[in-house]
C-alpha cells in the first residue's frame, strides 16, 4: 500500500474489502471440491498481499496505531489473525488436494468404472435386439 492521506487509505482498504468479500462469498458457493480448491489457490496471494498492506510500515495498522492508540489492542489482535488465517488456507489446500488425490479419485475412478460397465451391458442388450430382429433367427426356411 503506497497511498499516503488517510482518504486513500479508506479507499484502498473498502476497495480490498469488497475483494476478499468477492473471494468469500465464492467460497459459501462453490459447487464442489476442484471449484473450492481453485477458490481458495486464488484467495491464498490475494490475502496475502491484502495482510502485507495492512501490516506495512506506514501501512493501515500503523496509522490508525498513531492515530487512535485505544484501538491498539483490538488492531494487535486482528494482525494476529492474518497468519492464522493464511495458515488455516494452506491447510484447507492440502486437505483439499488430498481429498481429490486420494478419496474422491478413487470415487471417481469407481464411477467411471461402473459407467463403462453400464455402457457394456447397453451394448449387449443391443446387440440382442440388432440379432434378434435382423439375424438369423435360427428357425430356418
Amino acid at each position: 500500500m503506497n497511498s499516503t492521506p488517510a482518504q486513500s487509505i479508506d479507499e484502498w482498504l473498502l476497495a480490498e474489502h469488497r475483494r476478499i468479500r468477492e473471494i468469500t462469498d465464492r467460497v459459501d458457493s462453490a459447487a464442489g471440491l476442484p471449484e473450492l480448491l481453485a477458490i481458495l489457490a486464488e484467495a491464498r496471494p490475494t490475502l496475502a498481499a491484502h495482510f502485507s498492506g495492512e501490516e506495512a510500515d506506514e501501512g493501515f495498522y500503523d496509522r490508525v496505531r498513531s492515530m487512535a492508540p485505544n484501538q491498539t489492542e483490538r488492531v494487535d489482535r486482528l494482525e494476529r489473525e492474518h497468519q492464522a488465517f493464511l495458515s488455516e488456507v494452506d491447510g484447507l489446500v492440502a486437505r483439499a488436494q488430498a481429498c481429490l488425490a486420494g478419496p474422491m479419485a478413487q470415487i471417481f475412478g469407481d464411477a467411471r468404472s461402473l459407467a463403462q460397465r453400464i455402457r457394456k451391458h447397453e451394448v449387449a442388450e443391443d446387440q440382442i435386439v440388432a440379432d434378434s430382429l435382423y439375424g438369423d433367427l435360427g428357425q430356418g426356411d
